[in-house]
Formats: C-alpha cells, structure tokens, sequence
C-alpha cells in the first residue's frame, strides 16, 4: 500500500483557521437563517399598479419611471 504523503504544517494551521472561521459561520447559516428564510418565488412577484403615463405630471419623473417599468413589465 502506498503511504499518505506527510502533510505541511502549513496547510494543517491553514485548514484548522478555515475551520475555526466558517464552521460557526456555517452553521449560524444552515441552524438559523436557512430554517427562518421564507421561501418567496421571485417569477411570481406581484407588483402594484401605477398610473398610466399619460396619467402623470410631466414634472413628475418618478411617476413616469414607474410607469415605464409597468409598461415593460406588462409587455
């Protein structure tokens, strides 16, 4: 049988600093926010309706960039 090459020092501090760093990290994520996390489709995403752009205020920009993006949401 062929023996396991010795392992650098190196590599083994290296590995244990990973370990120390994203073994609680890991698990806050999978224990905590995983289970908490409300599973929300975006493709199903419903907005709400806005005015039309021949509705808005010809000073008023936010207006017609929502009504713009509903227009290409539509489309």
């Amino acid at each position: 049988m062929p023996e396991a090459p010795a392992r650098n020092p190196l590599d083994s501090f290296l590995n244990a600093v990973q370990a120390t760093i994203d073994g609680p990290v890991t698990w806050f994520r999978e224990k905590i926010v995983e289970p908490n996390r409300q599973t929300y489709p975006w493709y199903h995403q419903q907005f709400r309706r806005v005015p039309t752009i021949d509705q808005c205020y010809t000073d008023d920009a936010v207006c017609m960039f929502e009504a713009n993006q509903q227009f290409r949401r539509d489309k």
